[in-house]
């Protein structure tokens, strides 16, 4: 009969390292070869190795693949059945998961009674940025001035049965203007088939903004409402660093965010070029 102390002793030592990693990240790998290749040796270095190659290949994050096969290694090597060591890869890979549950529970937990408190609006603001740039998200709308001064709505553009690509950036930002030529290129190659730019700009100068549109020659429609990094988008869509991009939909709704580069290029190819 197979000691039930062994069951403990997974329990234990892959709920540390769920805990430590929060499910088995690679950033902690040490941690894991450790406890299982060195402190209680339930594996070789040569099958450690292994397990991270697969983790590469699979979904599974290496702390749970690394308990799933330790647990029913170790209860097998100890004369128990296959049920037995079944169970023994239940209980490890349990263990690594539950550190996780509970951290992110307590979060959820602490975010919903605590979310209207003033001292939290910053937290839930992010919060509520990011969900509006989640893929299959609605667009929320802006409202700004274009350069001729005239009120314009991110609306205006997004949800109109266009590609859109709304560019948050500013005239003062340095990787922004380093960026704008392959977003023109871009635009060139795809504004006559169904895809429009909207530029939302985080400058406070209107004058400085107007030269940095002509210097880049920049033709895309653009808003802003001249407030920086106070920018009323810059919460609607948690953007904390420029240049950042949200990628919509014809129906108005999100695709993907923070295209840049040859990223940029290679997705608007898969949707535009058909």
């Amino acid at each position: 009969m197979i000691d039930p102390g062994i069951f403990l002793q997974l329990f234990w030592v892959f709920f540390v390292i769920g805990l430590f990693t929060f499910g088995g990240g690679y950033a902690m790998l040490s941690l894991i070869q450790t406890q299982v290749v060195s402190a209680h040796s339930w594996l070789t270095e040569s099958a450690f190795t292994d397990i991270v190659a697969i983790s590469q290949m699979t979904p599974g994050p290496v702390g749970i693949n690394c308990a799933t096969y330790v647990g029913y290694e170790v209860t097998r090597a100890a004369g128990a059945s296959h049920i037995v060591g079944i169970l023994g890869s239940m209980t490890a890979t349990f263990a690594v998961v539950l550190p996780s549950f509970l951290i992110v529970l307590t979060i959820v937990r602490f975010y919903t009674k605590f979310k209207d408190n003033k001292m939290l609006e910053p937290v839930v603001a992010s919060i509520s940025g990011e969900k509006n740039k989640l893929p299959g998200a609605m667009v929320v709308d802006f409202v700004g001035k274009d350069l001729n001064n005239k009120e314009c709505h991110l609306t205006d553009y997004v949800g109109k049965g266009k590609y859109v690509l709304v560019d948050f950036w500013a005239s003062w930002c340095g990787p922004c203007r380093a960026e704008m030529p392959n977003v023109k290129a871009c635009y060139e190659k795809y504004k006559d088939k169904g895809f429009e730019v909207v530029g939302i700009s985080f400058d406070n100068d209107k004058a400085a903004w107007a030269k940095g549109v002509k210097d880049l020659g920049i033709t895309w429609p653009q808003i802003s409402d001249l407030k920086g990094w106070e920018c009323a988008a810059s919460d609607l869509y948690n953007i904390k660093g420029i240049p950042a991009t949200v990628f919509f939909g014809p129906d108005g709704k999100v695709i993907k965010s923070g295209l840049r580069g040859e990223e940029l290029g290679k997705t608007l190819a898969e949707y535009l070029d058909k």
